[in-house]
């Protein structure tokens, strides 16, 4: 039996326009436009992203302001007999806020060296880079001042204990006594105050700086280790090159910090007394909660930063992407 013509017609017909439905024509001048579009709104957020950048070095920028004065504040000044021991544990409270703080800017920059060596940093390399280098400065900053604080503890001196005080007695026919009322002395007092903070802070600095020598060494000798390994990828050996100089260098100040510690003399301080203590307790109790606000807003902020800078990183990749094919398929029909 034979087909009739216009049935064969109408199958060609189909046949040509499925095979167009399959073979779509490419509109290169659309995929253009799209690759500069996409390119716009990157510029768009890497300026957002310097502006981000920008708040977060400002609120940094205030915090290390008022810590900066506070601890100025701070080491020029000691307890008296009037403040017993307001002075000393003033400072003691901030030393140990800095300590807070400089374990979290710690954490934080060994959380993103793994991800350096694992290969799993969600940004380019020089970004990841730049925050661990943030970190560790502040983390410099920070020890720097828990050093200058202890410092300016007045030490122990060889204070007589009894002070006389007044006396009694009396004289008749060339004969008589005489004796001495004495009692410990205020000062006597204040010395040992003074003696007791600072074995107390001393102790506690040296051990920060003792765990932190211990970290550095380590450091160094998983980066030797590491760099020792075959087949390592020029990237990998650059991160962990930089990361053995890193720690190198931060050994070598905590090193001296412990130097300067273990050598120090009586502090040039001024005694204060107790309405001033009383002042300076407050005066340290609210910087401490300002600053504690401040560094959540940084922590926020900095969260921010690295989801914003993870999407920029996939619409780089995009873009690359849109643009290899755009070069693959210049040559294509454009309906």
């Amino acid at each position: 039996m034979t087909t009739p013509f216009p049935l064969i017609l109408l199958l060609a017909t189909l046949v040509t326009s499925l095979a167009s439905a399959e073979e779509p024509r490419i509109d290169l001048e659309a995929r253009q436009r799209s690759v500069e579009l996409l390119e716009s709104r990157i510029d768009d957020r890497d300026r957002q992203l310097a502006e981000l950048g920008e708040e977060i070095m400002a609120v940094h920028r205030r915090v290390d302001a008022k810590l900066g004065r506070l601890v100025d504040q701070l080491a020029q000044v000691t307890d008296s007999p009037r403040s017993r021991y307001r002075v000393g544990q003033a400072k003691l409270e901030l030393m140990d806020k800095l300590k807070t703080t400089v374990e979290t800017f710690i954490a934080k920059r060994d959380a993103l060296e793994r991800k350096l060596r694992s290969g799993a940093a969600e940004r380019p390399v020089e970004d990841v880079r730049a925050e661990i280098d943030y970190f560790n400065a502040e983390t410099d900053r920070h020890l720097s001042h828990m050093v200058e604080l202890s410092r300016s503890f007045a030490r122990d001196e060889n204070v007589e204990k009894y002070e006389q005080v007044g006396g009694a007695g009396y004289v008749t026919g060339g004969y008589g006594w005489y004796e001495e009322t004495v009692e410990i002395s205020d000062e006597w007092r204040q010395n040992r105050r003074n003696r007791t903070l600072d074995r107390k802070q001393r102790k506690q600095m040296i051990g920060v700086l003792d765990r932190a020598i211990e970290r550095c060494t380590a450091n160094i000798r998983r980066a030797r280790h590491l760099l020792e390994e075959p087949d390592l990828s020029g990237l990998e050996q650059r991160v962990l090159q930089a990361e053995l100089e890193s720690h190198r260098s931060m050994l070598e100040r905590r090193q001296r910090q412990k130097n300067e510690l273990l050598g120090v003399e009586q502090p040039a301080t001024t005694e204060i007394g107790r309405d001033l203590a009383r002042e300076i307790e407050d005066a340290v109790n609210d910087a401490l909660d300002d600053v504690q606000g401040d560094l959540r807003e940084i922590s926020a902020k900095h969260l921010e930063l690295r989801r914003r800078q993870a999407e920029l990183a996939d619409m780089r990749e995009v873009l690359e992407a849109r643009k290899r094919w755009l070069e693959e398929n210049r040559g294509e029909t454009v309906d």
